[in-house]
């Protein structure tokens, strides 16, 4: 689990809960907006909706790494 730096906004779209870390309860709100088509807070690669493409090249590569 890493720790995000504070550099803006959309610093580190895989952190949804907003806490700073990267961790489970990222994943748990990700799995409760799954399938989001509108206001998605998940919707990581901002496309519109949440898919498997937001857990896998957004959350999940993002997952336990230093934020950008």
């Amino acid at each position: 689990v890493i720790a995000c730096a504070d550099a803006g906004p959309n610093a580190c779209p895989a952190d949804i809960d907003e806490n700073g870390i990267i961790a489970i309860g990222d994943i748990l709100m990700f799995l409760g907006d799954f399938g989001c088509v509108a206001n998605c807070i998940a919707d990581i690669d901002e496309d519109g909706t949440v898919t498997v493409q937001d857990l896998l090249s957004g959350l999940l590569s993002s997952f336990g790494q230093p934020c950008p």
